[in-house]
Order: structure tokens, then C-alpha cells, then sequence
């Protein structure tokens, strides 16, 4: 049975608890199939975590996550930067990535791969 802090130790809940996350936006099933997929259990908070691993994560290694107001599980590698000369202009700093989704079950509900590439003149990462 899951428990009121997605099964993560007391101390590490605590402390990322009193941050403020912004809204819970994910998590849910948006397209009403009866399931969240993999892309539905990313909220905006998510999303910025892979942000986070684009902008600045080491190449090929794992990084794992769990949201704590949807207990979604998240574990992302993204790949060495690469100049992408088909992207426009000011996106050509790019890295793949691959990420796989655990439910609050802890079941594999999908994985895939993407590429993000970061926008020159602001520096943000975003998912192509």
C-alpha cells in the first residue's frame, strides 16, 4: 500500500516538502484512456528537473527523481552535447536523452528517448 510520502524516509520528505513546487499539473490521465502514461505523469516541476539534467547533468550518467505530490518516479540519462546544424539557428546545442517512468507502484508505465536543445540568446532548454 502506498504511504502518504511516496515511500521515501522521513527526512528527505520533510525537508523537499516545504519547498513550493507550483501547482500539481501532472500526474492524471488527460486524454481519458483509463491510464496515466509516460507523458502524462510529467508536471511542470518534472519537466524542470530534465531541464536541470540537459543543462547541466554529467553525460551517461542516471539520474532518478520521484515527484512528491503525484509519488511518479522518474529516471533520466541524456547523452554528450552535440551541434545540430538541421536546427534552427539558435537551437543548435543539443542532447538526447532518455528517461522511463515508475508509477507510485513502482511499475514501469513507459520510457522513450527525446532530444532537447538549448536556445542560444536564453540559455532554456527545450524538448524537440
Amino acid at each position: 500500500m502506498q504511504n502518504y510520502n511516496c515511500d521515501i524516509s522521513d527526512d528527505p520528505y520533510s525537508s523537499s516538502n516545504h519547498y513550493d513546487l507550483g501547482y500539481t499539473n501532472g500526474g492524471y490521465d488527460e486524454n481519458y484512456d483509463g491510464k496515466v502514461d509516460h507523458i502524462e505523469a510529467f508536471s511542470s516541476w518534472d519537466f524542470s528537473q530534465l531541464e536541470r539534467v540537459l543543462h547541466s547533468g554529467i553525460e551517461h550518467k542516471d539520474y532518478f527523481w520521484v515527484n512528491i505530490d503525484t509519488c511518479f518516479q522518474f529516471h533520466v540519462k541524456a547523452s554528450d552535447f552535440y551541434e545540430n546544424q538541421t536546427m534552427p539557428v539558435f537551437y543548435q546545442t543539443c542532447r538526447d536523452f532518455s528517461y522511463s517512468v515508475y508509477s507510485p507502484q513502482k511499475e514501469l508505465i513507459g520510457k522513450d528517448t527525446g532530444t532537447g536543445c538549448r536556445n542560444f540568446t536564453n540559455h532554456k532548454w527545450e524538448i524537440m
